[in-house]
């Protein structure tokens, strides 16, 4: 913003002092008309291309084209003027306007957005208040011409900058999608939105306020202009002037985005903020009927700049929330881009035609009769903005917690907001439950909620409980009265909002209450003794009502109050009811103390770490909850061991605990690394990874390094075998298995270093047909910053681009391939040894007796031995690993991974014209062809007819792996056949151990899909 500053006022005052404030209309309609060109372009390429990277491209243009100008600017041409302040006026919408905040989209959620978003304006604004100053500071010394050099070198800073946040924050991750190649035309973006405004009805009044602002600011620009080129006719003491009235009109904003903007939103709501804007625009041109003087001038640029800053945009960007945030990105290109300019354009024509028959001073009634319009406008606005906004949360696609800043809704709502209130749907029931706090009065709706709770489910009657201890919401709905209620459900609805809220009860009260009809009430009744101080009567009363365990019902209500009212004086009540509960009230009771955990962190640390071994995993993950909110290091070591767990959802938040304690964290994580449990490794490596600091980053990349060296030596051992020769095809599968179990697990690393999105839309590349898609892909992942771990593997990932197989030596010698078997046996990946081993069978013996090293005879000698021939019904595992390797199904996993399948597997044998299964029996099991053929056959109108003739290696039967139906046909051994079965009860056993085979295999399948596809089109 300090460039922008600069640029601004250099830009305008060289403008005013050579061509005019008379030249401004021409501006008006030319520079906009080059803007809609421009943000044409943009609509085409601001989702779609690299966010940083075209922050960098327009300030790297814009550096070179201000060169440019500042080259020719002494020739004292006025196209020159216009074309500098044109240039500024794009950087300026482009790069602030759009640009910027489209790229903190990419950094900070919603929510975050919501909450930094006045301390993002507090930075701009001191960032142009700098440049202001700078530029009257130095126009005494400096001429304006040569303090537009300032600007590249703000620029390059900047660019800086950009490449500073690529190198150390990480974007949010998004979905991948393939850029489309059809372009929208101007009648397409018109028709969309049509249609968008017809379920948001604030898009036509948002883009008609955008519209109407820069057309009644574009004639408030020429009023003020014009009255400053007649003070100041010196275009030394107008930039100085500038300078200064623009640093005091930045101060002002700075002052009102600090202490009024927020403030002003929350009293007045953002319907009826919507008119501030436009009656301040109509107050400035009434001042300049009044007086058309200085003061009134820098009045007017006081609405023009300061409060279209600090009240307008703040506002506008508030009013964008109540459109889906899908649109969000290209309605601002169509407001900014398109409607704004057009709307300086039309106000440029305007005062072409009205100065040529009347003075300056006469076109201010044209900006008073305009004003009165904009604030029509900004009175629909506001009543759209709440209708379009209850469409959308009544559809589910905004939260109101991310909507709620600013919302006010007036009485005529009421009836919306009860029609929800008893709607049957709960989602809806929630929602008007919500929305009370923001109805202006919502007193009367007390026995609206008495309805819902008799009938309501837990997550209402969560709402509901919400509602009542929302600040300020006690004292405008009553519920101490409806203790009295003849209803038991309304009686016990009622003590536990006073849990809930804290509140006491009379002794006289509770004794009433542990004599209720009501099970459910004298339950509570007991909870409620607990909060408050009573005597000896009561007290033995209570002995003698309440259980010393609570029931399932009392503990449910419990957790409700305590889950929604954050009350610490809760915290002992959840610890009884923690004891002896069931599973669900454990993890809800646990759930509940997340909240809680400020208050008395290190009695909730204790309840939580008692539950770390509980036999129920949802148990287990919520009591990791509770110690990731408490930051405690205390609890460490029992929370890493979880990263040990059988099931894969409390690894995960063991690992996602272990990261919030950082480098604490990391200590304890490291050591995990080297665990022999390829699923411990992986909970390890997203611990490590999801601290995000350059100390993690180091640790993964220490850990992958051996294997990252190997990775180049296992693409010159291949160089050295024939990948036909069938003495090595056991080293070939084991070598390939490796390379790619390496690209998996960096491909893991990327992504839990905040590379996901980016690594999940390269796999997907890489898997395409497409050659040039897989080329881009490697580029993408060259690219990366963390690209040490991808250097090593770029030979093997440009392999996988080209679909090129690396090509054997020819004529390598028995003796090298003896040498290079030797160096393979000694890594520690045991299917490398394992394939070492295997190729040393057929290795003749005569090179233990001719090698010329003594070492190496001697090795070979205890090594070399006869090769046997073993079949499959022998059950040789390597045969059988690699029979099930070459499956197509299993082709994309690991060898590891089928090693676990191949312990499930059961061998059979059928005799020629044996039945494997019938057509209408139930699938129950996979087969693979081991020796043998198989015909599948099925009656078609009585006849027996061959649909297909399965032989060796081939496989059947996979559907039943995955869903319960009927066989579709008779599967029969043509010949006495040899199979492996894959029983489905053992695979889902299986796959819930290990989720990769899962994924790996429905990878497979997707592929086969798109394959299919592509043939048929």
């Amino acid at each position: 913003m300090v460039a922008q500053a600069i640029g601004m006022t250099l830009g305008r005052s060289l403008f005013l002092a050579k061509a005019g404030a008379e030249s401004l209309p021409l501006f008006f309609i030319i520079m906009p008309l080059i803007l809609m060109v421009v943000s044409g372009g943009f609509t085409a390429i601001i989702d779609r291309f690299n966010r940083p990277r075209l922050f960098r491209i327009v300030l790297a243009v814009a550096a070179v084209l201000i060169i440019g100008i500042r080259l020719f600017i002494n020739l004292d041409l006025i196209p020159i003027y216009f074309t500098l302040y044109i240039v500024i006026w794009l950087i300026y919408i482009l790069q602030f306007r759009i640009e910027f905040w489209t790229l903190l989209s990419d950094y900070f959620t919603n929510l975050e957005l919501k909450e930094y978003t006045a301390i993002i304006y507090l930075g701009t604004t001191a960032g142009y208040l700098l440049g202001s100053i700078l530029v009257a500071l130095i126009s005494d010394f400096v001429t304006l011409e040569n303090q537009l050099l300032l600007l590249p070198i703000c620029y390059g800073i900047s660019i800086g900058q950009i490449y500073y946040l690529e190198a150390h924050q990480t974007p949010l991750p998004t979905e991948y999608q393939k850029p489309k190649t059809q372009k929208s035309n101007l009648s397409e973006t018109w028709q969309t939105l049509t249609k968008l405004s017809r379920h948001y009805p604030i898009i036509i009044f948002l883009i008609a306020n955008v519209f109407g602002t820069a057309l009644v600011r574009g004639i408030g620009e020429f009023q003020y202009s014009t009255i400053y080129r007649q003070e100041f006719p010196d275009k030394q003491e107008l930039a100085t002037f500038l300078g200064y009235i623009t640093a005091a009109l930045t101060a002002i904003q700075f002052l009102i985005i600090s202490v009024g903007t927020t403030p002003l939103i929350k009293k007045l709501g953002v319907p009826r903020t919507n008119l501030v804007y436009p009656v301040m625009l109509l107050g400035s041109f009434l001042g300049l009927i009044f007086s058309y003087n200085l003061t009134a001038a820098m009045g007017m640029q006081l609405t023009y700049r300061a409060l279209f800053y600090s009240i307008f945009l703040p506002l506008t960007n508030l009013n964008y929330n109540a459109v889906p945030a899908r649109f969000g990105g290209r309605l601002r290109v169509w407001g900014e881009g398109l409607f704004s300019p057009l709307g300086q354009s039309i106000a440029g024509i305007i005062l072409m035609v009205f100065l040529g028959w009347i003075n300056p001073y006469q076109v201010v009634w044209v900006g008073v009769i305009l004003s009165g319009f904009l604030v029509v406008i900004g009175y629909f606005t506001g009543k759209s903005y709440v209708q379009s906004l209850l469409g959308m949360l009544r559809s589910g696609s905004v939260n109101l917690s991310r909507v709620g800043d600013g919302l006010y809704l007036s009485s005529k709502y009421r009836p919306e907001v009860r029609q929800l209130l008893q709607d049957k749907n709960p989602q809806n029931q929630v929602l008007g439950l919500e929305l009370l706090p923001y109805l202006e009065n919502p007193r009367d709706f007390s026995s609206d909620i008495e309805n819902i709770w008799v009938n309501a489910d837990d997550q209402v009657r969560r709402a509901v409980i919400r509602l009542f201890t929302t600040k300020n919401m006690g004292n405008n709905l009553e519920f101490k009265s409806l203790l009295s209620s003849p209803k038991p459900k309304v009686r016990s609805m009622a003590l536990e909002l006073y849990i809930a809220t804290g509140s006491p009860l009379s002794a006289s009260r509770l004794q009433t209450l542990l004599h209720d009809e009501s099970p459910e009430v004298r339950a509570l009744a007991c909870v409620a003794i607990s909060q408050t101080e009573i005597d000896g009567s009561i007290q033995e009363l209570y002995h003698q009502v309440c259980p010393t365990q609570p029931d399932i019902t009392t503990r449910r209500a419990l957790l409700r109050a305590a889950g929604e009212s954050r009350n610490p004086q809760l915290i002992p009540l959840l610890t009884e009811v923690l004891k002896n509960a069931p599973p669900d009230i454990k993890r809800k009771g646990l759930l509940a103390l997340v909240e809680l955990c400020d208050y008395e962190p290190i009695k909730c640390g204790q309840i939580a770490a008692s539950e770390l071994n509980h036999d129920r995993p949802t148990v287990r993950i919520a009591a990791l909850q509770v110690i990731q909110q408490i930051h405690d290091q205390q609890w460490l070591i029992q929370v890493s061991r979880a990263l040990e767990d059988e099931d894969i959802a409390v690894r995960q938040q063991a690992a996602k605990t272990l990261s919030f304690y950082g480098d604490q964290g990391l200590a304890v994580s490291q050591d995990y690394l080297f665990s022999s449990r390829p699923e411990v490794v992986r909970s390890a490596i997203v611990a490590i990874g999801w601290v995000r600091t350059k100390t993690a980053e180091n640790i993964l990349y220490n850990f992958i390094q051996p294997d990252l060296k190997l990775i180049s030596r296992t693409r010159i051992w291949q160089l050295h075998f024939d990948a036909d020769d069938p003495l090595f095809e056991m080293l070939q599968v084991a070598i390939i298995d490796y390379q790619n179990s390496m690209i998996e697990r960096v491909f893991y690393i990327l992504s839990s270093l905040g590379q996901e999105s980016t690594v999940n839309a390269a796999k997907v590349l890489l898997s395409s047909s497409d050659k040039r898609a897989r080329s881009h892909a490697v580029e993408t992942l060259g690219s990366l910053r963390q690209g040490r771990f991808i250097r090593p593997l770029m030979p093997l990932l440009e392999t996988m681009a080209t679909g090129e197989n690396v090509k054997a030596y020819n004529g390598s010698s028995e003796i090298k391939k003896y040498s290079v078997l030797l160096e393979v046996l000694d890594t520690p990946n045991h299917w490398l040894k394992m394939g070492a081993l295997m190729a040393f069978a057929g290795i003749p013996g005569a090179i233990a007796k001719s090698d010329p090293d003594p070492i190496i005879r001697k090795i070979a000698q205890s090594l070399v031995f006869q090769p046997q021939q073993l079949s499959i019904s022998e059950n040789f595992m390597i045969d059988r690993l690699l029979l099930l390797k070459n499956v197509s199904l299993f082709q994309t996993l690991s060898l590891d991974e089928i090693l676990l399948i191949d312990n499930a597997l059961e061998s059979a044998e059928y005799l020629p014209g044996e039945i494997i299964f019938s057509e209408g029996t139930m699938g129950e099991r996979f087969y693979i062809i081991v020796k043998g053929k198989v015909r599948i056959v099925r009656e078609v109108e009585g006849e027996e007819k061959q649909l297909a003739l399965l032989e060796e290696g081939q496989h059947f039967g996979e559907i039943s792996l995955f869903e319960d139906f009927l066989r579709s046909a008779n599967a029969i051994a043509a010949e006495h056949s040899v199979l492996l079965t894959l029983e489905k009860t053992r695979f889902v056993s299986l796959v819930t151990q290990r989720p990769q085979i899962l994924w790996e295999i429905c990878k497979f399948l997707s592929q086969r899909l798109r394959d299919v596809n592509l043939t048929a089109r």
